[in-house]
């Protein structure tokens, strides 16, 4: 930018140095400043509707979760209210793959010490019978629950499972079935590996109902959930996952708006299976929440709404991940409003 200076006898000399650019400075007219002026005063009243939009936003979202979310509303920690339903809570610990042994045969260890020394006493004697024992009980105990494991995974059912139990474990799998009122239904389906056992043969520690849990994005699992009653004629839902998930499932089909008219309500079953290829034990928490709304078709009618975004956003919220991002949010606005405000009349 060229430098102007003014001599002794009141002319104006150009600086013909490093700044000489061929620029010359000329003052700012008024209608450029008003301009300015009006440009700045638009943008701090912009940015004073967003801050208030913020502001509002998340005052509503906190009420709603004073209400909702506190210890005392809340079950297992789920937020609840007076159009939301918990149809399910499990809490469950399930094996890793190379935990299951069903291919090998039982080591042979009592066999071969019977015949690598003789047993000349009955004390001997008793205690090979006692270990033997122990040994085939194991193994028939592991052998039972693979085949209930693999009748669930074949789709037929398993002896003990009846509809009057709520959930049962198989090893690496477990099942738990649900009802849904809702119409059309629509529910979430929450599912979280809380924790895991340090050490193999050990159980996951437990924690706490309505804490914030944090899980770990490796610890694989897989879901699938039919309809039982009535009853699907398409493929079951299906989805891999690692960590936390919370999975929104939507049935918009005649047979089950039919069954909604005549029984009241739908059956789902879930199974959740334990894919870690570890020889630990993962402590899972599933909850399924269905939407008792009675405008519940008034929602869907309308497309400017996103019931099951929405939805699945609020019940993500409540363990305030996303939450604190916009409270820093509003919070900065706060600063940098005033800020501006303060740079412009300055100006």
């Amino acid at each position: 930018m060229a430098v102007d200076t003014w001599g002794a006898h009141g002319r104006r000399q150009v600086d013909d140095g490093f700044f000489n650019t061929g620029l010359h400075l000329q003052e700012v007219s008024p209608l450029a400043v008003r301009a300015w002026l009006a440009f700045q005063v638009l943008s701090l009243i912009l940015q004073w509707q967003f801050w208030q939009e913020v502001s509002t936003n998340l005052s509503l979202f906190d009420e709603a979760l004073a209400v909702h979310c506190s210890p005392g509303a809340s079950k297992h920690g789920v937020c609840i209210g007076p159009i939301w339903n918990v149809s399910a809570w499990h809490e469950f610990v399930l094996h890793g793959k190379p935990s299951r042994v069903w291919h090998t045969d039982l080591v042979p260890t009592a066999r071969m010490r019977l015949h690598s020394h003789s047993v000349d006493s009955i004390s001997a004697i008793d205690a090979e019978i006692t270990e033997l024992e122990q040994e085939t009980a194991s193994r028939i105990k592991q052998l039972r629950e693979r085949r209930a494991e693999l009748q669930v995974l074949q789709g037929l059912m398993p002896a003990g499972l009846n509809q009057s139990v709520t959930g049962r474990a198989f090893n690496s799998t477990y099942v738990f079935e649900f009802e849904t009122r809702s119409s059309p239904p629509v529910f979430l389906l929450a599912l979280n590996p809380i924790t895991r056992s340090h050490r193999v043969g050990e159980a996951p520690p437990t924690v706490n109902p309505g804490s914030d849990l944090e899980s770990s994005d490796v610890w694989s699992w897989s879901l699938q959930v039919r309809r039982l009653e009535p009853v699907q004629a398409t493929a079951d839902y299906h989805r891999f996952g690692a960590g936390e998930k919370v999975l929104t499932i939507e049935d918009q089909s005649s047979e089950a708006t039919t069954s909604m008219r005549q029984r009241g309500y739908v059956r789902w079953e879930a199974m959740v299976q334990n894919m870690d290829l570890t020889a630990k034990q993962t402590r899972f928490l599933v909850f399924v929440e269905d939407f008792q709304a009675q405008h519940l078709d008034a929602i869907y009618a309308n497309s400017q709404c996103s019931l099951t975004k929405a939805w699945k956003a609020f019940n993500k919220q409540h363990q305030g991940h996303h939450h604190r991002a916009l409270v820093l949010c509003r919070t900065m606005l706060g600063y940098l409003l005033p800020l501006g405000m303060l740079a412009t009349l300055a100006a």
